[in-house]
Order: C-alpha cells, then sequence, then structure tokens
C-alpha cells in the first residue's frame, strides 16, 4: 500500500503546493476553491471563499494532496 499525504495549511495552500510542484520538478498543482463549491455562497462566509479546498500535484507515480483549513478561524 502506497501513503497518500494530505498537507493542511493556514491560508497559504496554492502557495505552498506550487513550491512542492517545482521542488519535485512535476506540474503546477491542480486547485479547487471553496469558491467553486455549490454551497460556498450559503454555507460559509465570504472572507473564506478563497481559500483552496482540495489541491493536487502529480509526483512520479504518486500524489500530494493539501488544502487550506476552511474550518479554522485564521486567514
Amino acid at each position: 500500500m502506497q501513503a497518500v499525504p494530505y498537507l493542511t495549511f493556514h491560508g497559504n495552500c496554492a502557495e505552498a503546493m506550487a513550491t512542492y510542484a517545482g521542488i519535485f520538478g512535476a506540474p503546477a498543482p491542480t486547485l479547487n476553491y471553496l469558491s467553486e463549491a455549490p454551497e460556498a455562497e450559503s454555507g460559509f462566509p465570504s472572507e473564506k471563499l478563497g481559500l483552496v479546498m482540495n489541491a493536487m500535484v502529480k509526483i512520479g507515480d504518486g500524489w500530494l494532496f493539501g488544502s487550506d483549513d476552511i474550518m479554522g478561524a485564521h486567514r
């Protein structure tokens, strides 16, 4: 079984995942923002809509996943 790391960030997920992609020579990360979720407008405060809900970087045969701490009180 291969481990699949999932990292959580404090509002800087997009930058961190781009850095990891650069370090490993991987393609740019795929980013999905909270604002793209169907329930985003009614379910979350507007200041959180720019947070990354899910990020993926393909590294070799595996993946690195991450997101911002959407439920946290910080930004």
